[in-house]
This record gives C-alpha cells, sequence and structure tokens, in this order.
C-alpha cells in the first residue's frame, strides 16, 4: 500500500469507528423497545451510513482492500435494509439480529488501530465466531423457513439478500483462518 492508500484507509476506519456505534446501538434500541420510532431511527441510520459509505468506496476504493466485494456487500446489505418496512414482525426481529454483526465489524477496526490489543483480539474471534459463524447461518434458516411457508417478493429477496451476506461471511471466515494459520502455525 501507498502512503496515499494508508492515508485513506486510516481516515475510512476512523469513519467506520464512529458511525458503526450508532448503527448498532439503534439496532439494540429497536431490539429493546420495538416500536415505529426505534424501527424508523435504526432504518434511516443504518441506511444512511450504507449510502455514505458506499459513496466514499466509489470515490476512495483504495480505503479498503477489496473495494469490489465491500461494494457489492454495501448494495445487496442497501436492498436488505430497505425491505424492513415491508416485513412482518417476526422477520425485523431475525434482520435485526443478524444486524449485530456490524459489532464485530467495530471491534475488527479498533482492533486494527489499537495494534492488535488482545482484549480486542478475544472479542473480536469469540464475535465473529458468535455472530458470523453460528448466528448467521442459523438466521439464514429461519428465513428459508419462512419463505418456504410464505413465499412472496419481500421474503424471497431477504433469502437472497442472506445468502449473499452469508456467503461473504464464510469467505471472510477462510480468509481470517489462512491469517490466523499464517501468523501462529507456519515456519518462519
Amino acid at each position: 500500500m501507498t502512503a496515499f492508500d494508508i492515508y485513506w484507509s486510516d481516515k475510512h476506519d476512523i469513519w467506520n469507528i464512529i458511525w458503526l456505534p450508532l448503527v448498532f446501538l439503534t439496532n439494540i434500541y429497536l431490539l429493546a423497545v420495538w416500536n415505529q420510532t426505534a424501527e424508523t431511527a435504526f432504518v434511516t441510520v443504518f441506511l444512511l451510513y450504507l449510502v455514505l459509505d458506499f459513496i466514499w468506496l466509489l470515490v476512495k476504493p483504495c480505503s479498503v482492500s477489496t473495494p469490489k466485494i465491500m461494494l457489492l456487500h454495501h448494495c445487496v446489505t442497501i436492498l436488505g435494509v430497505s425491505f424492513i418496512p415491508y416485513l412482518d414482525n417476526e422477520m425485523k426481529y431475525i434482520i435485526c439480529l443478524a444486524t449485530l454483526v456490524e459489532f464485530n465489524t467495530w471491534v475488527r477496526l479498533l482492533k486494527k488501530l489499537a495494534n492488535n490489543h488482545i482484549y480486542l483480539d478475544i472479542t473480536f474471534v469469540v464475535s465473529w465466531f458468535f455472530l458470523r459463524c453460528l448466528i448467521g447461518p442459523y438466521i439464514q434458516l429461519i428465513i428459508a423457513k419462512k419463505c418456504y411457508n410464505e413465499f412472496n417478493t419481500v421474503n424471497a429477496t431477504i433469502f437472497a439478500v442472506g445468502l449473499v451476506l452469508n456467503g461473504l461471511s464464510v469467505k471472510w471466515t477462510f480468509d481470517l483462518v489462512a491469517v490466523i494459520r499464517k501468523r501462529y502455525f507456519s515456519n518462519k
């Protein structure tokens, strides 16, 4: 990476460290109070974050290591979040649970900023495993069952969004395991 790339990557990390707590705190607020005001706050904050970050990545793709994948992630997530007002309460709740994964993203960025602090490393790995490897696929199964029992365009779209996002989580999990293997288990 050039100094220019590092500069924009660092700025992007700080941008996300500021915005992601707003996303997951409005999400937790919605899960706690479950009313229209909380839903509107969550959808608005999350969509605003996604759209602004999407624009950032279009203008400064050097801010992330895989800009095309992140742009795909944001497009798919924008589509999924846009459907929240049209979902029944069960599906809204499921989507809110799935969105808790943004906490893991936030911890990853804090970890990077703090030079891999041990507590952040542990929090990152535990939250990764729990949110991406257990909760994500479990939620996808619930969505599949819901889609099977009540097939319609909205449920089918949420199912497709979940497949893409879970597929990305699988890819990122393999990437993470490769880094861990290289860092801790390779002959140097």
